[in-house]
């Protein structure tokens, strides 16, 4: 049974256009660029448009020459339309064209291939205090949900940053299609600079240089990983990381220890990569140049932490921001009774394994919900820390009441 998304992408005209009238607006301008994405972009604006309780006030697609008919497909969707003549190469580009011509206080992005979940607005507007930058969490979806990571800051609260370090010594929190920046200090900062799949963290860095920023917990995002994705290039990708850490050194001074966490996180990507490859005595290289610097080791030692604990928090998400759900000790008709109620989840069935053996399958992979056929299970999930229901009390709730998205703290 496939997972369900975000909203659905059959909106008429007419929906658009009563969505535009009755809908309170914020000051927020969405920015979107494209490049021959006519067939991700309805999708895309689908989502923005599902935005609850209010719409953005600008939607502007950035056409960054395209050769289908992206152009076509956004303007029918209600968006904006501006067009490079030929292709530039760089988001960082096509964003800066966007941000020059809306006179919107906020700036939201949003990728092509990407989705808002309905809240994602609303849940930004109501953080962004005094920051510059706000961001929230994205779940980033492979083929199957098993590939599913969860991207952002595994904490209970959504937490303020007031410098750049902490995005230095363990990279990117923030995902380009999180986030949210004043136009003004963005412009102040000359925008995206053309810097290959590493141009948001730039900007995130030289925002944070001078303001604050506040990233969220709350899964707010749907990011679809594909062999398109510029981060697919590794080996490109670490390097930018290393140039945006070392530009900001320069220009700084900053902190020589994060600037060595950075260098050990890079350093091990680096390895994997080349483990991947065949490259062993280019992976030793990575390896040893951990092992001899102490701040390097930390930076790998805390990444390995984070990377453990985004697992977790992946398990524990359904690709519509509320929780994913497991059966335990169910019998078919129970089973069947439950997936007839999720309507369209993705339902991980533990019920025919040993309970044993399903319990320790969920303390390494843990579920939100486990829906259980007995009362006797639901102790020993508790004391896994995993949330349990009856069948009898799922099927009492109003549909999807009962697994609806979690806030802060919801992981």
């Amino acid at each position: 049974m496939s997972p369900r998304s975000a909203p659905s992408v059959s909106l008429t005209p007419g929906d658009l256009a009563a969505a535009r009238a009755e809908l309170p607006k914020l000051p927020v301008c969405a920015i979107v660029p494209a490049y021959n994405r006519a067939s991700t972009l309805p999708r895309c604006l689908a989502s923005i448009w599902s935005q609850r309780p209010a719409l953005p006030a600008e939607v502007i697609v950035v056409d960054d020459g395209s050769i289908d008919h992206s152009a076509e497909v956004a303007s029918g969707h209600g968006a904006t339309v501006l067009r490079h003549p030929q292709n530039l190469g760089f988001a960082a580009l096509a964003r800066n064209t966007g941000l020059r011509a809306t006179s919107c206080e906020w700036i939201a992005f949003l990728d092509s291939d990407d989705e808002w979940l309905p809240d994602h607005l609303s849940h930004l507007w109501d953080l962004r205090g005094d920051h510059a930058l706000v961001g929230s969490s994205s779940l980033r979806c492979g083929t199957h949900p098993d590939q599913d990571r969860f991207h952002g800051p595994v904490t209970r609260r959504p937490i303020v940053l007031h410098s750049p370090d902490r995005l230095i010594s363990s990279l990117n929190l923030f995902t380009a299609s999180g986030c949210m920046v004043r136009r003004d200090v963005a412009l102040q900062l000359g925008g995206f600079q053309p810097m290959w799949g590493v141009e948001d963290f730039d900007l995130w860095v030289r925002v944070l240089e001078h303001h604050t920023a506040i990233c969220s917990p709350r899964v707010t995002v749907i990011y679809h990983r594909h062999d398109d994705n510029l981060s697919s290039d590794g080996h490109r990708m670490l390097r930018g990381q290393r140039e945006v850490a070392d530009s900001w050194m320069r220009r700084t001074g900053g902190s020589r220890v994060a600037r060595q966490r950075c260098e050990g996180v890079t350093r091990w990507d680096a390895m994997r990569l080349e483990l991947s490859l065949g490259h062993r005595r280019a992976a030793l290289k990575d390896g040893l140049a951990i092992l001899t610097n102490l701040q390097r080791t930390v930076g790998v030692a805390i990444l390995l932490r984070d990377r453990f604990l985004d697992r977790r928090a992946s398990a524990r998400l359904g690709r519509d921001g509320g929780p994913s759900v497991a059966v335990l000790a169910c019998n078919a008709d129970e089973r069947q009774a439950v997936i007839d109620r999720l309507d369209g989840r993705t339902v991980r069935d533990l019920s025919e394994q040993p309970t044993t053996r399903a319990l320790i399958g969920l303390m390494r992979r843990p579920a939100g919900l486990v829906v259980v056929g007995s009362r006797v299970h639901a102790p020993l999930l508790g004391a896994l820390g995993v949330r349990s229901m009856t069948v009898r009390r799922l099927l009492e709730c109003g549909p999807g009441s009962c697994v609806s998205p979690s806030g802060e703290g919801g992981l």
